[in-house]
C-alpha cells in the first residue's frame, strides 16, 4: 500500500496564499465550510500552519478556499481545496449502464462500514508548460491514520465513469479545472488534512495542507427506505442518473383490452387458478449522457415466502428495453410488466435492482 501511494503521488509544494476567483466562498458541495479566504496573498509556512488552529479540529491546515501556489522554476501551479462531502457509494456508469462503487469494492479495498469522503480541488495552471493533473493527494485523520486517493482514473480505464468532475490528463498552461478527489474513510472521523505532495512532478518537495472538519458534514446515503405506489426515487444525480417510478399497480382474473401495433385486442385470460398482476413502471433518464434502460430480469414482485419474475407481455404499452435501447438525457421510459401469481397470492413489494448496490422497493398493500 505505500508503495502504490507513492507511485501515485504525482505532484508538494512551496506555499503562497491566495484566494482561486470563484472560490473564495468555501465551494458549492454539501457540507461545504465557507472561507473568505483573507489571507490572500500572505506568504505561507510550507506545513500550512497559518490556516485553520489545530486547537480547533485536532490538525493544521490551510482553510477550505484557500489555495496554495506550487512552483518549479518559472512554472505555477494553484490548487485549493474548495468542498468536501461523505457518502456511502458513487453512483456512476458502467460502459452504458448505471453502475456503483462501495469502499469495500475490491478496486477500494476498505471497510463495509467506511464511507467516501470526497475533496473539490480547483486547480490552475498559471504557468508557461502543459502538466498532468496532479494525483499526489492523501488524507490523514486527527488521530494519525493515513488514508490513499482512490484510483478513479484506473476505474475508468475499465469502463466506470463517475460522475466525479476528474478529467485526469493534462492540464494545459492557462487551463483552470475543478475536480474531485475520492478517500475511503471511517465513518467516525470528525476531522483531518488532506496532504498535496507534488514532489514527483519536479516541483518543490515540501508538501501542503488543508484542515478538514467533517464533523458537521452529513453523510449522503443510497438508502430509499420503502416508497408508496406513485412515488419515485432518482440513483444518481445530473450527472449520471435515473429516475424510477411505479406509477400504478393492477390485477386481472380474466380478458382484459390492449391495443397491439394500434389495434384493439383482448389478452387472455391467465391460467386457472392464477392471476395477472400488472405493474406500471417509468424509467427516466435524469442526466446528460445516454444510459441504458433497466432491463425486466432486474424488476421482482414479491409475496410472503415467494418472488416471480416477470413473463412475457406483448403490448403496446409494454415495458421492455429492448437491445441496445438506450434512454436520451431526459427520455423517459414507460411501460406494463406482467407477472403471473396463484390467484390467492397477495403481492406485498415490487423491488428494482438499479446497480448492484442500491435496490428500489415499492410497497403494495
Amino acid at each position: 500500500m505505500e508503495t502504490r501511494r507513492r507511485l501515485l503521488r504525482l505532484v508538494g509544494a512551496s506555499a503562497t496564499v491566495t484566494a482561486i476567483a470563484g472560490c473564495t466562498d468555501g465551494g458549492s458541495g454539501p457540507g461545504g465550510t465557507d472561507e473568505s479566504g483573507e489571507n490572500g496573498d500572505t506568504a505561507g509556512s510550507p506545513d500550512g500552519s497559518d490556516g485553520t488552529d489545530e486547537a480547533d479540529l485536532g490538525v493544521q491546515g490551510r482553510d477550505l478556499g484557500e489555495s496554495v501556489t506550487f512552483t518549479n522554476g518559472d512554472n505555477e501551479l494553484r490548487l485549493a481545496a474548495t468542498s468536501v462531502r461523505l457518502t456511502d457509494l458513487l453512483v456512476g456508469a458502467e460502459y452504458a449502464s448505471l453502475a456503483s462503487l462501495t469502499p469495500e469494492d475490491p478496486w477500494v479495498g476498505s471497510d463495509a462500514d467506511d464511507l467516501f469522503l470526497l475533496v473539490e480541488l480547483q486547480v490552475e495552471n498559471t504557468g508557461s508548460t502543459t502538466y498532468q493533473q496532479p494525483l499526489g493527494f492523501r488524507f490523514e485523520t486527527a488521530e494519525g491514520t493515513e488514508h490513499e486517493r482512490v484510483a478513479f482514473e484506473e476505474i475508468s480505464g475499465l469502463g466506470f465513469a463517475f460522475p466525479i468532475r476528474q478529467q485526469y490528463g493534462q492540464l494545459q498552461a492557462g487551463a483552470e479545472r475543478t475536480m474531485w478527489i475520492g478517500f475511503p474513510v471511517p465513518a467516525d472521523t470528525a476531522a483531518g488534512r488532506l496532504v498535496a505532495d507534488l514532489d514527483m512532478a519536479a516541483f518543490d518537495p515540501e508538501p501542503e495542507a488543508w484542515a478538514l472538519d467533517l464533523s458537521s458534514v452529513t453523510p449522503e446515503t443510497h438508502d430509499f427506505g420503502t416508497l408508496d405506489v406513485g412515488e419515485g426515487a432518482t440513483v444518481g444525480d445530473s450527472s449520471l442518473g435515473l429516475r424510477a417510478t411505479v406509477r400504478n399497480v393492477r390485477e386481472e382474473t380474466g380478458q382484459f383490452e390492449t391495443t397491439y401495433s394500434g389495434n384493439e385486442f383482448e389478452y387472455d385470460a391467465p391460467p386457472e387458478g392464477e392471476k395477472y398482476v400488472l405493474v406500471d413502471f417509468a424509467l427516466e433518464n435524469v442526466s446528460t449522457r445516454q444510459l441504458g434502460a433497466i432491463r425486466p430480469y432486474k424488476m421482482t414482485l414479491r409475496g410472503d415466502g415467494w418472488e416471480e419474475e416477470n413473463a412475457s407481455y406483448t403490448a403496446d404499452d409494454t415495458y421492455h428495453r429492448g437491445t441496445y435501447q438506450g434512454l436520451d438525457p431526459g427520455e423517459t421510459k414507460a411501460g406494463i410488466l406482467l407477472y403471473t401469481v396463484p390467484a390467492d397470492a397477495n403481492p406485498e413489494t415490487f423491488a428494482v435492482e438499479m446497480t448492484s448496490h442500491v435496490t428500489l422497493t415499492w410497497s403494495l398493500n
